[in-house]
């Protein structure tokens, strides 16, 4: 009996010794506990390590424990949620701190970014100093595992006061966008007070507030690019006429003036075409930080699109207008700007146009705007012109109202036609499609092309009903191959404005339901500087119709430095190198590199890549060497009537004796 007492006595005391050794050399216990999930909270592991030993404890949660803990959180997550609107600011941090505090058994509560504490709330709060040093190892140990880490000890934890007497705690790491942002911790008095229920409130809280913060960084980023150029950082031309209707409506109501300069710089395309696209895109941004700088806060500066800005000064008169535009081109014209490892000296020509004097809407004072400029380069450049209303701007904008009248007659009378250009497969030599290029036959009977009559019809509104025509003409050209049992296929360009065209999506389902034709035999093709320009709008648009059944191809790839950025948010099909890069590829010039880079790019991506400007038997093998896919330009076929090539034998061979014209689409 005596010894069986002995025995008892010695198992209680090496327990309690056991367990008395493990409080106090309390350290860091677990830092990986992926059962946890909020609505589901499973199996909580906590492991102490001790002196004398190690023990594990495992605790399995009620289902009912289970949705009282999910409720709970989502409880704290709603009153909190408001607070993270502006990322881990210190303020967003320590309203957290005091609300999660209020709801749990923590005796404090922290939130730190990577290196700081923005926020404490509890015991000891007074001897933490926000915007302090990170308050423990564990915070670091938590970021740098991105793992949730549970410590308990006599030893107190984050504080050195000894008023400060914090024996456990949770250190649970937050994420935005998968990159460590920081932490949430929560303290306690006594190793007792961190149980199952505050494991489960901290795991499940730090994944609720890690999911705000990112959706919180993408709303943000994306409400940036919705009003900022990509490459410049400036404002874009959507920002800039919402700030001019805002100027306007606001001159309308209370009076008072203002003005918009329109300014372009002058000859810099010659400096992409000699020094390439990536000098002209380091250019662009030298020289918008510069006149950013030099423009004063209550302005509006813009890039509207290549090398065009746009200024807004509210409440100025033309005098004091005409002196900002001086003072911009006498800043430009007066220095030299790094680009690319080269000094580039850049002039540009500007126009100013008033309200209310010259316009009370933006489109006829950005369209007055406009024409003024192209007066400043029309009389040699790097000078500042003012609209007036004299016989000269009076002659142009008649000029612009008679050619508006040609194109919307030639609509309304069907006297636009689609010119056919081939498209070969490299692979095998095959004509692949055609790419359906538009001229218009004027009452005369003279062909006119896009050059003449698409910059108008962009000014002036007129582009989407081009675009529509083109949309239902290729549709019925398809159903008419198909009728002749020919499974053609077919290209077609759309201009910037069929991104933001509400009824041209209707218009595709409407035309293949009504003739039948596949919708893969018909490819989208948009410019780069359209995607890029409006990237969100773009990528809706090109969902949109891939949804339908179309392909869709990218054009003019590589004429801006990010290209390859935003080539991996559209859903491309083909892609179209840009006429610069391809030309000279013979000869094997620099632009071989980017050419090959491209097309190794695409493989990867499972995309198909179309050379450019292919003139010459020795471009269209060099083209098949880089690995190109399809070969387009006069080497392989000249832009002709489409009758000339579709349904006649050996049609791709035959040469028209008309005069040699470049294949214009309808954005050119």
């Amino acid at each position: 009996m005596r010894i069986r007492n002995r025995t008892v006595a010695f198992l209680i005391g090496g327990t309690a010794l056991l367990l008395a050794g493990a409080y106090a050399a309390g350290i860091v216990v677990t830092r990986h506990m992926p059962d946890l999930a909020v609505g589901s909270l499973g199996t909580i592991g906590v492991l102490f390590i001790g002196a004398t030993g190690v023990a594990v404890e495992t605790v399995i949660l009620p289902d009912r424990m289970r949705a009282r803990q999910s409720e709970l959180i989502l409880e704290i997550a709603g009153d909190s949620m408001s607070y993270l609107r502006s990322g881990l600011s210190v303020e967003a941090a320590s309203a957290v701190c005091r609300l999660v505090l209020a709801h749990t058994t923590a005796s404090a509560v922290a939130v730190t970014d990577k290196h700081t504490v923005l926020g404490f709330a509890g015991i000891g709060s007074e001897h933490h100093t926000v915007g302090g040093p990170i308050v423990t190892q564990a915070t670091r140990d938590a970021i740098a595992n991105n793992s949730m880490g549970v410590l308990r000890g006599r030893s107190k934890i984050g504080c050195t006061d000894p008023k400060c007497a914090l024996r456990a705690a949770i250190v649970v790491p937050l994420q935005i966008a998968g990159e460590p942002a920081g932490t949430l911790k929560f303290y306690f008095t006594s190793s007792r007070r961190l149980n199952r229920t505050a494991i489960a409130l901290a795991e499940g809280l730090g994944r609720l507030f890690s999911m705000q913060l990112e959706l919180d960084r993408s709303r943000s980023d994306l409400a940036y690019l919705a009003g900022h150029d990509p490459l410049t950082r400036m404002h874009n031309r959507r920002h800039f006429e919402a700030e001019l209707g805002r100027a306007l409506s606001e001159a309308g109501r209370f009076g008072g003036t203002g003005a918009i300069v329109w300014f372009d710089l002058d000859h810099f395309k010659d400096i992409n075409d000699c020094l390439g696209h990536a000098v002209g895109d380091d250019l662009l941004v030298s020289l918008s930080q510069s006149i950013r700088n030099h423009t004063r806060d209550y302005c509006t500066l813009a890039r509207l699109g290549g090398d065009e800005f746009g200024m807004l000064l509210p409440q100025a008169d033309q005098a004091e207008a005409e002196a900002a535009a001086d003072r911009m081109l006498h800043l430009l014209s007066e220095r030299t700007f790094s680009a690319g490892g080269h000094e580039v000296r850049i002039t540009a020509s500007m126009g100013v146009a008033c309200y209310p004097e010259h316009g009370t809407d933006c489109d006829s004072l950005m369209s007055r705007a406009d024409l003024a400029m192209y007066e400043a380069k029309a009389t040699g450049g790097n000078r500042v012109v003012v609209y007036t209303h004299d016989d000269s701007w009076h002659c142009r904008m008649t000029e612009h109202i008679e050619t508006a009248e040609r194109i919307v007659n030639a609509l309304r009378e069907d006297r636009f036609v689609l010119y056919g250009q081939p498209m070969k497969r490299l692979s095998d030599g095959v004509v692949a499609a055609y790419e359906l290029l538009l001229r218009m036959i004027d009452v005369d009977g003279r062909i006119v092309m896009p050059g003449e009559i698409i910059p108008t019809a962009e000014r002036l509104g007129i582009i989407r009903d081009i675009d529509r025509w083109v949309s239902r003409k290729a549709i019925q050209l398809l159903a008419d191959e198909s009728a002749a049992g020919r499974d053609t296929q077919f290209c077609i360009n759309l201009s910037g404005c069929a991104c933001s065209d509400p009824e041209l999506l209707g218009i595709f389902h409407e035309e293949f339901a009504a003739t039948g034709v596949d919708p893969s035999r018909l490819t989208i093709e948009i410019t780069e500087t359209i995607a890029i320009s409006d990237i969100e709008r773009a990528q809706e648009f090109v969902r949109a119709l891939k949804s339908v059944g179309c392909q869709f191809s990218l054009d003019d790839f590589g004429s801006g430095s990010s290209s390859f950025y935003y080539l991996k948010h559209l859903p491309v099909d083909f892609l179209k190198i840009d006429g610069s890069l391809v030309k000279g590829l013979e000869d094997a010039s620099a632009n071989a590199h980017f050419v090959s880079a491209i097309v190794e790019m695409c493989k990867g991506l499972n995309i198909c890549t179309v050379a450019e400007y292919v003139e010459s038997q020795d471009l269209l093998d060099a083209v098949n060497d880089h690995g190109v896919d399809y070969a387009q330009g006069y080497e392989v076929g000249w832009p002709k009537p489409l009758e000339a090539y579709v349904g006649t034998p050996d049609a791709d061979t035959e040469q028209l004796s008309v005069r040699a014209v470049p294949a214009y689409s309808t954005s050119d």
